[in-house]
């Protein structure tokens, strides 16, 4: 990386000279040059590491369960940092399972907790640290918790790395669908550009 910038300064330096009769002018454009180059390079570093994320809104989701909802994941890098805004579940009609009623009121009855709690709890558990780790199994939605790791991990491992934005939807392998239940893994089937 370190000879990548000298070659850089040095071709923007070379080119200055060339192109500029006399050496204020010069030394105003490997000026300019060196800065243009000192905000590409800090927008691809932090902390003087290279980003292993590039920045980018990007989204994965499944395929409809057979209760007719598709969980979906919107993730957001930021300066390199993942940070999840959106993590919910719509129907067909594209209702949000977090707003539906019914849900709420069956989660309620059996003393549970709500899609809308637990989508909320479970983004927020990733958001401290940006970490799959940090986010634990909840009694009652193990197979969501599972579910919502294979989305971002999915994520995380392909668009992420290289700032495709089309929608990635992932095949859940392990995880039986509309049941509490562990996960195993995720294949991905494919991609979409809609969103």
């Amino acid at each position: 990386m370190q000879r990548t910038i000298s070659l850089l300064l040095a071709g923007c330096t070379l080119a200055a000279l060339a192109g500029c009769g006399c050496a204020q002018d010069a030394t105003s454009s490997i000026s300019s040059a060196a800065s243009d180059l000192g905000s590409s390079i800090s927008s691809m570093l932090e902390d003087g590491e290279e980003r292993l994320y590039q920045d980018g809104t990007y989204r994965a989701e499944t395929e409809y369960d057979q209760e007719g909802w598709k969980e979906y994941v919107v993730l957001e890098i930021n300066k390199g940092k993942p940070l999840v805004s959106e993590y919910d579940a719509v129907n067909r009609a594209g209702q949000k399972r977090s707003e539906d009623e019914a849900s709420a009121q069956l989660a309620e009855e059996q003393g549970g907790i709500s899609h809308g709690e637990f989508y909320t709890r479970v983004r927020d558990l990733f958001n401290q640290d940006g970490e799959l780790s940090d986010v634990a199994e909840i009694d009652g939605a193990n197979r969501s918790v599972s579910v919502f790791k294979e989305l971002v991990r999915a994520l995380l491992d392909n668009n992420a790395k290289t700032g495709d934005t089309t929608t990635r939807v992932v095949q859940l392998s392990g995880i039986t669908p509309g049941l509490s239940g562990t996960a195993g893994g995720s294949a991905v089937t494919g991609q979409s550009g809609a969103r």
